[in-house]
C-alpha cells in the first residue's frame, strides 16, 4: 500500500499484491453490484469502494494482467479543496515524501 499526496488538490492510495492477476473478462464488471468470481461472495465489496469514491468525487482504477498481479489507484480530493469554507490552520500540507514514507511500511 503506498499513498501519497498528487498536489494541492488530491491524495492517492495505491494498493497492489502479487497474484495471479485478474482476466479482462473479469475485470470488466468488478465494480458491477452482486458480480462475484466467489461461490459465496456477495459482489458487493468492489460495489461499495466504487460508489463511496465517486461519491467523494474521487476515481479508482484497476491494472491486471495475469500472471502480474493487481494494482488499484484511487484518487480522492483533499478536505480542505473538497468541502467549501474549511478551513482548519493547524493542518498542515504534508510533502510527498514524508506521507509516501508513513504509510508505504504498512
Amino acid at each position: 500500500m503506498r499513498v501519497c499526496q498528487q498536489d494541492a488538490t488530491s491524495i492517492q492510495l495505491q494498493i497492489k499484491d502479487n497474484g495471479p492477476g485478474i482476466d479482462e473478462s473479469v475485470k470488466l464488471r468488478l465494480f458491477e453490484p452482486f458480480y462475484s468470481t466467489k461461490v459465496n461472495g456477495t459482489g458487493l465489496g468492489l460495489a461499495v469502494v466504487d460508489s463511496v469514491v465517486k461519491a467523494h468525487s474521487g476515481s479508482i482504477q484497476c491494472i491486471s494482467g495475469k500472471g502480474h498481479g493487481t494494482l488499484f489507484t484511487l484518487n480522492l480530493p483533499c478536505v480542505s479543496q473538497y468541502i467549501p469554507g474549511f478551513s482548519d490552520p493547524g493542518l498542515q500540507p504534508m510533502e510527498h515524501n514524508k506521507v509516501e514514507q508513513q504509510y508505504e511500511a504498512l
